[in-house]
């Protein structure tokens, strides 16, 4: 049982502390004066509803290739972030992709930047791909 916690603790962190993706929210969050009690939460992969935390998220997604500069969420970006850094089948992958960019649609970078994360958190932890906080 100690293992199975400890090997969760663990992997739990696997995201986040990729070097690729941790650089660039660190950078992201910095730029949008994110609080570090807040960015803590976001790189534990809990969803922070404030302005600076979204803006963090669209400026991350852009940065990663799940949002094109104009702020559209790209399928082909999802899927690859998904794959190398989660060890997502492509089919897995896509399926999220479809399903959290549908719910993402919105007016706004902003807005769709929220709903996709909420989307893509649920999704990742109902695959069991990684505990989240």
């Amino acid at each position: 049982m100690k293992f199975i916690v400890i090997t969760l603790i663990i992997s739990s962190y696997v995201y986040a502390e990729d070097e690729f993706v941790a650089e660039k929210l660190k950078k992201c969050a910095q730029e949008n004066g994110v609080s570090h009690e807040d960015y803590e939460k976001m790189r534990t992969f809990v969803v922070v509803e404030n302005d600076k935390a979204i803006k963090t998220m669209v400026c991350l997604y852009k940065n990663i290739g799940f949002m094109d500069p104009k702020g559209k969420l790209q399928q082909s970006g999802v899927i690859k972030i998904h794959v190398e850094k989660l060890s997502m089948s492509k089919k897995e992958a896509d399926q999220l992709a479809t399903k959290c960019i549908k719910e993402g649609q919105a007016d706004s970078a902003e807005q769709a930047a929220l709903l996709f994360w909420k989307c893509n958190l649920k999704e990742i932890k109902h695959m069991n791909k990684k505990p989240h906080s």
